[in-house]
């Protein structure tokens, strides 16, 4: 096929390009940074620079095209302009379905969060409501998101979407890719800190596994379905367990209090108002990691196939590609 990637210089979009290079489709990739692009430059087909405000861009680059994967989003958990978020998450989302709209495709695979449906103590699926109250405006504008495709959906465009879990693998190191960062830095020896008391569980997924599940979203969902693509649910306090076990040394591990937390995070706020800086962490980042976030893919598993690998699998994946990086 050819097929239309936003996004694909990120850590999930980059990965993608290239298995959809592998299975010999032809990849039209939206980027705006050369540097970003070159990973992927030998593998895609065609490369247009733009952004999701260049409606015209959009619609040339989309001409032909049977299929869209929408990976592109502004997922920093703080930038100096709040508009931001809503203007790249959520009219470039309009911009780019439009787009598919007018150029005929026939199914867009769009990549939003699991982070949508909102904390919870159990293991939930899509049939859980979306949360409306949400700590970041990354994930209140993906949630804005859902309104706008339900309305081309009913237009009649097929939209597949898929909700990541916390990613994490070989590719990108950015905020999109916290978990492997911290590996690293930890491998390093330059972080040993753990948020509160470590209990609160999240879903963490490699990074190709959730590619996997993009794949099989584009070939065999029905139409206008919708998957979580998560891995295992785990404490932070087990990741450093399954993490201390892959070493051949101990490593010491300090708790951070939320109180202590949540005091830095505003002080990182602060500097970052008045530099304009990215601040290490923020206060919604105390919120979410002192919270359970719990999933299950059982969906994407019975209706896709979707096989993703156990945590230690994908661990020493990743320290295996940190080791030679």
């Amino acid at each position: 096929m050819k097929i239309f990637v936003t996004g694909a210089t990120g850590f999930i979009g980059s990965n993608l390009c290239q298995r959809l290079a592998a299975d010999h489709h032809a990849v039209i990739a939206l980027y705006r940074d050369e540097e970003k692009l070159k990973p992927i430059s030998r593998v895609v087909t065609q490369s247009v620079r733009g952004d999701l405000s260049s409606t015209e861009v959009l619609r040339k680059a989309l001409n032909g095209c049977e299929s869209c994967f929408h990976l592109a989003a502004l997922a920093k958990p703080w930038v100096k302009s709040r508009e931001d978020f809503h203007r790249i998450n959520v009219v470039g989302t309009r911009n780019v379905l439009q787009a598919c709209v007018d150029a005929k495709v026939h199914r867009v695979v769009f990549t939003s969060t699991a982070s949508v449906f909102g904390p919870s103590d159990n293991p939930i699926d899509e049939s859980h409501p979306f949360c409306d109250q949400l700590d970041s405006e990354y994930e209140r504008t993906k949630r804005q998101c859902e309104f706008i495709i339900d309305e081309f959906r009913a237009g009649g465009l097929d939209i597949v979407t898929v909700y990541p879990s916390r990613v994490y693998g070989p590719g990108v190191l950015s905020q999109s890719n916290a978990l492997t960062t911290i590996i690293k830095q930890f491998l390093d020896g330059k972080w040993n800190l753990i948020p509160d008391d470590g209990t609160a569980i999240g879903n963490y997924v490699f990074v190709d596994d959730v590619v996997e599940g993009h794949r099989l979203a584009l070939l065999k969902s029905l139409p206008c379905e919708k998957y979580i693509l998560g891995g295992e649910n785990l404490s932070m306090n087990a990741i450093f367990d399954r993490l201390q076990a892959q070493l051949p040394y101990h490593k010491r591990i300090w708790h951070a209090p939320k109180s202590v937390l949540n005091c830095f995070a505003r002080l990182e706020l602060w500097k970052a108002k008045l530099s304009g800086l990215s601040p290490l962490i923020t206060p919604p980042f105390v919120e979410k990691y002192i919270k359970n976030w719990s999933l299950t893919s059982d969906k994407a598993r019975r209706q896709l196939g979707y096989q993703p690998k156990t945590f230690d699998q994908g661990l020493r994946e990743t320290i295996e590609w940190i080791a030679i990086w």
